[in-house]
């Protein structure tokens, strides 16, 4: 009777350690499926963000490569009665151009044809 008894505290020990380890390492490799989750969505993001800024920064060289930056105005062509609907404004005001001035990549200033800087990117 003892002896069956070591028996089945030898073998519940041995299966509970089993058991422990199989628990371990299915736990060790979901941790693991998890971190590679996490690490790729990370990569996937910064890839992202880098083609949007990359896209931004050629937008913004296509824009000053043609000289010109629109203020965000709306441009209406003159009519007869523009004098009347818009009081105090010429009809070319709004068809001024802005013109970008910029010393390097790192500093650039736009300004509307009168001079005044209203925007630094």
């Amino acid at each position: 009777m003892e002896k069956s008894l070591d028996v089945f505290c030898e073998r519940f020990t041995q299966i509970s350690k089993e058991e422990t380890e199989r628990h371990l390492k299915a736990e060790e490799d979901r941790h693991k499926r998890e971190m590679d989750f996490q690490l790729k969505q990370a990569q996937l993001e910064n890839e992202r963000r880098r083609s949007e800024r990359e896209h931004e920064m050629n937008v913004l060289r296509l824009i000053l490569s043609h000289g010109h930056v629109s203020t965000g105005r709306i441009h209406y062509p003159p009519n007869d009665n523009w004098g009347q609907n818009y009081p105090g404004m010429s009809a070319n005001s709004m068809f001024q151009p802005c013109i970008p001035t910029h010393s390097s990549m790192d500093n650039i200033s736009v300004s509307d044809s009168d001079g005044s800087t209203f925007a630094t990117l």
